[in-house]
């Protein structure tokens, strides 16, 4: 059966109450696939609320993924336009529909707008 990826991936999405001064940061808006790659992939983006799952977006459009529980993700990323868009699966368990966001920097910190789901941060790793 497929899984919504906010339903899966985002669980907890809409109960976080962000602290002021990370939703006032100043975000600039990622606007290409070179500019996604250069300041994203390759690289162990964490989940903000907690850091529960560490995902890499590899160059060529991979994504692998780890849980603190052990689970694994494995799928891909496709740059649309305007964003990026994410499918995969967490193995042994569900397979994810495409999600896609709008993807804003500021310092080490990414915030993905969704549009389908509620707005996340993440902290951008090495």
């Amino acid at each position: 059966m497929l899984k919504k990826f906010g339903q899966v991936l985002l669980v907890g999405a809409f109960a976080v109450i962000l602290p002021g001064s990370l939703a006032a940061q100043n975000y600039k808006l990622i606007t290409s696939k070179a500019e996604f790659i250069s300041l994203m992939s390759n690289r162990t983006i964490a989940d903000h609320k907690g850091g529960d799952t560490k995902d890499i977006y590899h160059d060529d459009g991979r994504m692998t993924g780890d849980y603190d529980d052990g689970r694994k993700f494995v799928g891909n990323w496709t740059w649309d336009g305007t964003g990026i868009c994410i499918s995969g699966e967490i193995i042994g368990k569900w397979k994810i529909d495409p999600g896609c966001a709008e993807v804003s920097v500021s310092g080490s910190t990414a915030k993905l707008t969704w549009r389908d789901f509620a707005e996340e941060y993440f902290t951008i790793g090495n």
